[in-house]
């Protein structure tokens, strides 16, 4: 008997090894975040009606400083990253030009009409590192992160979270990975749909947000 069990054993060896891969790659990001606000205040009493309409936005810029060597690890169809995170991943970004316009309406007064500039600034370079994981086949999908700092529209003290990469999912064919192809990429791509909020009683204002990513992953040859 314990020479039979020796055989089974031994002949399934070759078998557990053909179900196991392992193909190591360079892996960078390259990605854009895209966000644009807007927003329509009211403000009145008895004399006296303003209304302030505005605008805003802001882009950050990632990408991989140097790439991060990843293994791809496949048991019976299954992939796992190790590890699964990007190193050195800087983050850039700036606001832009915002504008606003305003009019006042008093009783036995002329309308006035005003416009006023904001100008835009940079955002302070960081470098980060930014873990995904895989939430179902052939799909990678980045942690929740607080990308820098909230913002505000020109002429509005109201603070607005930015997107970040967790909000698009990416596809990916992991087939390739785990066959050693190379290059393989990763993408994730969305413009997400206008999303008003009230942000107090008399202000309105609604943001959009494109966020785009590509990880590629290219083989190290052992």
């Amino acid at each position: 008997m314990r020479f039979v069990l020796a055989g089974i054993a031994a002949l399934l060896l070759p078998l557990a090894a053909a179900a196991q891969s392992t193909n190591r790659y360079a892996v960078s990001l390259q990605g854009t975040i895209i966000d644009r606000v807007s927003y329509v205040s009211t403000q009145a009493d008895e004399e006296c009606v303003v209304r302030r309409e505005g605008t805003g936005l802001r882009r950050v810029t990632l990408r991989s400083a140097r790439p991060t060597a990843i293994s791809v690890l496949g048991t019976a169809g299954r992939v796992a990253y190790s590890p699964a995170r990007l190193d050195h991943v800087r983050v850039t970004g700036s606001t832009a030009v915002g504008s606003f316009t305003e009019t006042r309406r008093c009783r036995g007064a002329p309308l006035v009409r005003r416009a006023g500039d904001c100008r835009g600034t940079a955002i302070p370079p960081v470098t980060i590192r930014a873990a995904f994981r895989r939430p179902a086949r052939n799909v990678i999908r980045f942690g929740a992160r607080r990308a820098p700092g909230p913002f505000t529209a020109c002429g509005l003290g109201i603070a607005f979270r930015p997107a970040w990469l967790d909000r698009v999912p990416g596809r990916i064919d992991e087939r390739a990975l785990l066959n050693g192809v190379s290059p393989v990429r990763a993408r994730g791509r969305q413009h997400s749909p206008v999303r008003l909020a009230q942000n107090e009683p008399l202000v309105e204002t609604s943001q959009t947000s494109v966020v785009n990513w590509t990880l590629t992953f290219r083989r190290i040859d052992e």
